[in-house]
């Protein structure tokens, strides 16, 4: 099984989908779409595969996967529930799931952000700092105040 197929396998998992309605004929449904925009986000995050490769895996051209992982990008942080689960836990879920991360413990951060704390905890070092990157880009005022992990 290549990245692409455990990527897009896990993804449908998360959304409750089959493999299938992933595919370009399927449609436009949201679950279906922000399935898509996670998947491109994935794939191109933690792959090296092309754009082309990318998208060809799920019958579209390059361009189109780059805008679903835009997109996705720009809708990381939203506290919208999308089939369960709110964007950055589908996330979560798929990343933790492929054992992106060698470690075994989570990861937590205690932040400072808009005059008062908040506790994350991540399953994978690359998704915390993916979601501290995404923080910076959206320009938020935020600053890690500890950093562990937990045993």
């Amino acid at each position: 099984m290549n990245d692409l197929q455990k990527i897009a396998d896990l993804v449908c998992e998360s959304f409750g989908i089959e493999f299938s309605q992933l595919l370009k004929k399927s449609g436009q449904k949201r679950q279906i779409v922000e399935a898509r925009r996670l998947y491109s986000y994935v794939a191109k995050s933690y792959t090296n595969d092309t754009w082309e490769s990318i998208a060809s895996y799920i019958g579209f051209n390059h361009s189109t996967s780059m805008f679903h992982f835009s997109k996705f990008k720009d809708y990381i942080n939203e506290p919208t529930i999308y089939f369960g689960r709110s964007l950055l836990e589908h996330l979560d879920f798929v990343t933790s799931k492929l054992k992106i991360s060698n470690e075994s413990s989570k990861i937590k951060l205690l932040i400072y952000m808009n005059d008062s704390f908040i506790n994350f905890e991540f399953t994978s070092s690359n998704m915390a700092e993916k979601w501290l990157f995404f923080l910076t880009e959206k320009n938020i005022n935020a600053k890690i105040i500890k950093n562990e992990k937990s045993l």
